[in-house]
């Protein structure tokens, strides 16, 4: 939050090995559909391989849009600390 009470949402999607920033967006809303369109466009760079996201269970991670990603098969959607042990704090920090 900034001193005048406004607030800043920012979504990021990053590689897990390189840690690099693949995508990002900063909004003055709320808007778990950005989560969809920086998956997309992180995506783009990867070739010949289904990309995986490691997600937790928020509400930017599980709607409508994404769920139509996972659906079409053009990411694999992996569970933190349910199909996997270790979870997504590296990207919550």
């Amino acid at each position: 939050m900034s001193t005048d009470g406004s607030k800043a949402y920012l979504h990021a999607i990053i590689d897990n090995f390189s840690r690099r920033v693949l995508a990002w967006r900063v909004n003055d809303s709320f808007i778990p559909a950005v989560t969809a369109e920086l998956l997309m466009e992180a995506g783009r760079e990867i070739e010949d391989a289904t990309p995986q996201v490691l997600e937790d269970g928020g509400v930017e991670n599980y709607n409508n849009a994404v769920d139509k990603l996972v659906d079409s098969g053009l990411l694999k959607r992996i569970l933190a600390q349910t199909e996997i042990r270790y979870s997504n704090s590296l990207i919550e920090s």
